[in-house]
């Protein structure tokens, strides 16, 4: 259970009470989106133009993909990837898979990811097969010997690594064809609870 500590039953239940808060979670909008406006263009980077409704399927097609990857409820997925509509739906995906997620900065390299993998006992981590000359697939081979809990690793971009699953072969297997249209509603983060951590360089303090 990710539920923040600072959050008391009572504080909650006033909460909601007062209308502060409700049940919508990120991953509702971009289903109400998609069922409001179809076809109006959700996002796009200098490789994707996605409307909403082939973005919410890039979204459940991604959070089935890592739970058929045996990935557990309340498990973490650190995202080390560049501004790009993967990033974008990916972070969704994972609350739709009940899944916590963590971005870090694309620019960190072995000693700091090693302490957050570790830290956060990381069950997943996605990065770019390669982003502006570095390797990170090549970094994280490095890495995993010592993260014994690192259990999956993605790759977004070509030419990923045998062992990596790619991102790309996600989006494009139909598995919600699979699946009950309520299987995922049962899955999600619920609203009570965190679903995304972010973290510091310690320069905020």
């Amino acid at each position: 259970m990710a539920k923040a500590t600072r959050y008391t039953d009572e504080l909650i239940k006033e909460y909601r009470q007062k209308g502060f808060w409700d049940d919508t979670r990120l991953c509702d909008l971009w289903d109400l989106n998609a069922r409001d406006f179809p076809d109006r263009i959700a996002l796009s980077d200098s490789s994707h133009c996605l409307t909403y409704s082939e973005a919410k399927l890039w979204i459940d097609r991604l959070a089935l993909g890592f739970i058929e990857e045996g990935l557990e409820k309340d498990e973490l997925i650190v995202l080390q990837l560049p501004n790009s509509v993967e990033l974008t739906l990916l972070r969704v995906a994972c609350e739709k898979a009940g899944l916590l997620c963590l971005p870090i900065l694309r620019t960190l390299r072995h000693t700091e990811v090693a302490y957050i993998l570790g830290k956060t006992e990381a069950a997943g981590v996605v990065v770019p097969t390669e982003f502006q000359g570095f390797d990170h697939c090549r970094m994280i081979d490095d890495l995993q010997p010592g993260l014994p809990q690192l259990r999956r690793v993605f790759a977004v971009g070509e030419k990923a690594p045998s062992r990596f699953i790619p991102i790309s072969d996600m989006i494009k297997n139909s598995r919600e064809e699979k699946y009950p249209p309520e299987f995922l509603e049962a899955r999600k983060c619920p609203a009570t609870e965190f679903s995304c951590i972010f973290h510091t360089t310690g320069t905020t303090g």
